[in-house]
């Protein structure tokens, strides 16, 4: 069951301030470090080894296992709406299942796909959980919103 807890928000509080508990530069440090991964990642593509690909996901998931230990955005978390978002995040899912149920052809290749996949969704909710307050901000500022 998903809940969305965006209505106890405080009326008063600009939808990109902090909530109370959270420190700004954590949220900040969030941001920025998942935007250094992924030059990480872009600057690494060509390299033939498997060390690039494994310090990228290593990264993203110590980054998204900090962000939710930490409830950097406890007060204001949605989860995606739509299909597409949960699609995304069923992806690592079905390789587990395939797993576990003993139903793929090669365990070691399924793995691999799931921990990259598992990156890449990590990639996606850290995405849309950080930069969502920014599109709020934005269009909170807009002529027509006023």
């Amino acid at each position: 069951m998903v809940q969305n807890v965006s209505h106890r928000r405080s009326r008063s509080r600009k939808a990109w301030e902090p909530c109370k508990g959270e420190s700004r530069w954590a949220v900040i440090a969030t941001g920025a470090t998942l935007v250094l991964l992924l030059i990480f990642s872009t600057s690494t593509v060509f390299v033939q080894e498997s060390w690039p690909v494994e310090s990228f996901q290593i990264g993203v998931y110590a980054l998204t296992a900090t962000y939710l230990l930490c409830g950097l955005r406890r007060d204001r978390e949605t989860l995606a709406g739509g299909v597409a978002p949960w699609l995304i995040y069923f992806i690592p899912a079905w390789g587990v299942i395939q797993i576990l149920a003993h139903t793929t052809a090669s365990t070691m290749e399924t793995r691999e796909a799931v921990l990259r996949w598992g990156a890449l969704a990590a990639v996606f909710f850290l995405t849309r959980t950080r930069f969502a307050d920014l599109s709020e901000a934005e269009s909170s500022k807009s002529p027509a919103s006023r």
